[in-house]
């Protein structure tokens, strides 16, 4: 697994496929909505999050990238919107 660095947040991001109303599974594009994922790892700095935690940030501040089939993002602290309690 990854260790993130730099004050920065590891998340796994889930997200669902949109479909249309006949079942067509529609391409993903930009939203610019906020997102919600769940914290894989923390740099030792963060003190806000803990692994496990679901976090809300804006989609455009994720810095994603796919291990296994998953995707994954590196996030800044100052970019999370809120999370789950």
């Amino acid at each position: 697994m990854l260790k993130p660095l730099n004050k920065q947040i590891l998340v796994l991001v889930e997200r669902k496929p949109e479909k249309t109303k006949s079942g067509l599974i529609m391409a993903s594009v930009d939203d610019p909505r906020s997102e919600k994922a769940k914290v894989v790892e923390i740099d030792k700095e963060i003190q806000s999050v803990k692994k496990g935690d679901v976090v809300y940030f804006k989609a455009y501040s994720l810095s994603e990238i796919e291990i296994d089939g998953k995707i994954y993002g590196f996030l800044k602290e100052e970019d999370l919107l809120g999370k789950d309690i």
